[in-house]
């Protein structure tokens, strides 16, 4: 008996391919163990070649950068003086502005302030 055409594939099963699709994109997401934020730290952190007054050095490439907005900025760039404005104002808010000391007006802490001024009058 002759085949015919929809005969021939009707006896085997064929794969859909997305099994093996989605097994390939499970394998390469847990493989992945840095998150976004890692990788970007990562390649800003990496040295590159960079020219400083005629001499090729290695620099971070976030300095590269940042060199480069200075003396696009410098030769007159609106853009990169913005550029550089915002990252000045978005490196003084990630660095938490510094350490803030209170005190606490306790009995030792008063004992403290009167010995220091004790100490400050017999100086005089």
């Amino acid at each position: 008996m002759a085949r015919t055409k929809s005969d021939r594939g009707a006896s085997r099963a064929k794969p859909s391919g997305k099994g093996a699709a989605r097994t390939r994109a499970r394998r390469r997401r847990t493989q992945r163990s840095e998150s976004a934020g890692d990788i970007i730290t990562r390649l800003l952190r990496r040295l590159v070649p960079m020219k400083i007054n005629g001499e090729t050095t290695k620099v971070p490439a976030m300095a590269a950068i940042i060199l480069q907005l200075r003396q696009k900025a410098m030769s007159g760039s609106a853009r990169a003086s913005r550029v550089l404005l915002n990252y000045h104002h978005f490196a003084i808010q990630m660095s938490g502005g510094g350490i803030e000391i209170t005190f606490v007006d306790d009995d030792y802490t008063t004992a403290f302030a009167m010995s220091l001024q004790g100490a400050e009058h017999d100086r005089r």
